[in-house]
């Protein structure tokens, strides 16, 4: 089972989170956010929080927020040498801080409010800077 923290409450982690959810290979281990506002929809099925001292531990650290923001909420992360990729696909893999191992998982499709997507059917653009974090991102993919 593979074990994700998801940071980020859009359209593209709300899409994330539904696939995620329902796999049987995947354990949404926490969801984090900026408001309690924005973690409402998420609340009653995973651990959730706004603080990022709070962080659990995980296989992967998912940051799906705007692409500005990429590089400072992975200096926030106090997972040194964790797995943590990023979701955008015009943002270099070097955004996230030096800390971490890195890798992008970012799936090919434009998403929408309102417009359910399977997964299942959207190609993921992978990288990582190490062969077993592409294999582990190949597996979150497949799963």
């Amino acid at each position: 089972m593979i074990k994700v923290v998801l940071i980020g409450t859009g359209k593209v982690a709300k899409h994330l989170f539904k696939a995620f959810y329902i796999s049987k290979q995947i354990e949404l281990v926490q969801v984090i956010g900026r408001s309690k506002t924005s973690l409402l929809p998420f609340k009653e099925l995973v651990d959730t929080s706004t603080n990022y001292e709070n962080i659990k531990d995980a296989d992967i650290y998912i940051i799906a927020i705007s692409d500005t923001a990429i590089n400072p909420v992975s200096e926030h992360l106090k997972t040194n040498k964790k797995f943590v990729v990023h979701t955008s696909g015009s943002t270099p893999m070097k955004s996230i801080s030096s800390a971490h191992r890195k890798g992008v998982f970012y799936p090919l499709q434009t998403f929408s409010s309102g417009r359910e997507i399977d997964l299942s059917e959207v190609p993921f653009c992978l990288e990582t800077e190490y062969k077993e974090d592409y294999r582990l991102l190949q597996k979150l993919a497949h799963a």
